[in-house]
């Protein structure tokens, strides 16, 4: 029998179980070894983002036939466009768009004279502090102009520091970090669903702490607003969202969108066509009952169906990525009795270097019937996990 199968750009491993509940096989294709890569066929390449490079292990790799390309990665929404073009597969193509949502400077730049936004420029190993300073003011940040999530991202306070951040960048490009003015406010992020040029279906997730910090030992964590508690914020965020989005002139995407709210006005962060990195898919599920992973998998393969998307959770839901140090002496049972989870994994001896998104050794999901009494024990949670960590 012919085996169809469909290629995985990145692990993760829902994403994976819905190819292989529809009776496919998954070609993983990513650029590091993951735990669970075992059980099936898989390929490693330096990098996702490499469409030529990816396309060559198909081409040579591939044993049979390919149905389709999907994926859960920021690096591989370009890439998987360019092979669904390529090969005539279903699902979007559109990859001269796809650069509108991976490039942070040219987002930034179409879409600032429609909404509240950082200023930003390419800085590169010839770009000098004080042109920076001149344009963003200080501080300000650096990232990758085509980074995912918080990777390699810095707050710059003075011209040493900003030297040491290219000196180590190690690219010789004109593009390939982009400086952007340091805005203050609390940060949130939005997953949600857009179609026909329209905003289906949206939610609200507010970060413990800007993502920018968890670099210096804290906890992540995230938890769903409901619409009910907070009807101003979802009214505000509605207007941003269908302004990116219309501007970004999308195709049908799930999209993850980051925002400060810096007490005056919403400012938009950025904006990716995927669904949201750690366990965001999972605790929409668990409060919304909607299965975010499927409905990736039926955007990426072009399927289209009549879906129902309550705009209002049963319960809200958090989780918090949990951290352990050497010598770390939390157990599993400590949090398991303190927090009562509806989900939990923890293994405190995982060596540091073998840990997960944000050095994380494990983490737990929680549920609470109100904003304010998640949001203690989201504090409690990180608190406890932020110093008992260290002892």
């Amino acid at each position: 029998m012919n085996q169809k199968y469909i290629v995985c750009l990145g692990y993760r491993p829902s994403l994976v179980e819905k190819v292989t509940q529809r009776g496919l096989q998954p070609l993983i294709i990513v650029n590091k070894l993951k735990s669970g890569l075992e059980a099936f066929q898989y390929c490693i390449v330096d990098d996702l983002e490499d469409a030529q490079e990816v396309l060559r292990v198909i081409s040579t790799k591939m044993p049979s036939t390919i149905v389709g390309v999907i994926t859960g990665h920021e690096e591989g929404v370009f890439t998987a466009a360019v092979i669904r073009d390529c090969l005539g597969l279903p699902g979007p193509k559109s990859y001269a768009s796809l650069l509108r949502f991976r490039d942070k400077h040219l987002q930034k730049s179409l879409i600032r004279d429609i909404v509240p936004c950082a200023h930003s420029m390419y800085v590169s190993q010839r770009t000098a502090y004080s042109d920076v300073v001149s344009s963003l003011g200080c501080p300000f940040v650096l990232k990758p102009a085509n980074g995912a999530g918080s990777k390699r991202t810095k707050r710059i306070h003075d011209e040493s520091m900003f030297e040491q951040f290219m000196d180590e960048g190690g690219s010789n490009s004109d593009i390939a970090f982009v400086a952007e003015s340091s805005i203050q406010g609390a940060e949130y992020c939005i997953d949600g669903l857009w179609e026909n040029g329209l905003l289906v279906w949206f939610t609200v997730c507010q970060y413990n702490t800007n993502l920018i910090d968890y670099h210096h030992g804290k906890s992540v964590a995230v938890q769903i607003l409901s619409d009910l508690e907070h009807p101003s914020l979802y009214r505000r965020v509605s207007e941003l969202i269908t302004k990116v989005m219309q501007t970004l002139g999308s195709e049908a995407t799930v999209f993850h969108l980051e925002f400060f709210d810096t007490g005056q006005t919403l400012v938009f962060s950025e904006c990716a066509a995927r669904l949201g990195g750690g366990l965001i898919p999972e605790v929409i599920e668990h409060s919304y009952g909607i299965d975010w992973f499927g409905v990736q998998f039926e955007l990426c393969m072009g399927i289209t169906n009549e879906r129902h998307f309550p705009m209002t959770p049963a319960q809200c839901h958090a989780f918090v990525y949990l951290r352990s140090h050497p010598g770390c002496r939390q157990t599993e049972e400590e949090y398991r009795q303190a927090f009562h989870p509806v989900e939990l994994q923890f293994d405190p001896s995982k060596d540091i270097q073998d840990s997960g998104s944000y050095g994380n050794s494990g983490y737990i999901v929680v549920a609470r019937p109100s904003f304010s009494e998640l949001t203690s024990t989201v504090q409690a949670i990180t608190a406890q996990n932020e110093q008992r960590s260290r002892i």
